[in-house]
């Protein structure tokens, strides 16, 4: 029977990228990546106690301004 969870799964969320893969992405600096975090207008998840990345469906959102 399948579950009625709508929570994401890290699967169905799309790739992990680092900080500078996405600066690269977006042409913006790391630090901004950093600052875009840290004010919250990019989602950022921590895979471990160490590694914050960025899903494909959170930079999605970023660029629509979601």
């Amino acid at each position: 029977m399948p579950t009625t969870d709508d929570t994401p799964t890290t699967r169905s969320r799309g790739r992990a990228h680092r900080y500078k893969s996405v600066a690269k992405i977006l042409d913006v600096s790391v630090r901004h990546v950093i600052r875009e975090v840290q004010a919250g207008k990019l989602k950022a998840t921590y895979i471990g106690e160490r590694s914050p990345r960025i899903f494909d469906d959170a930079l999605d959102a970023y660029v629509r301004g979601e």
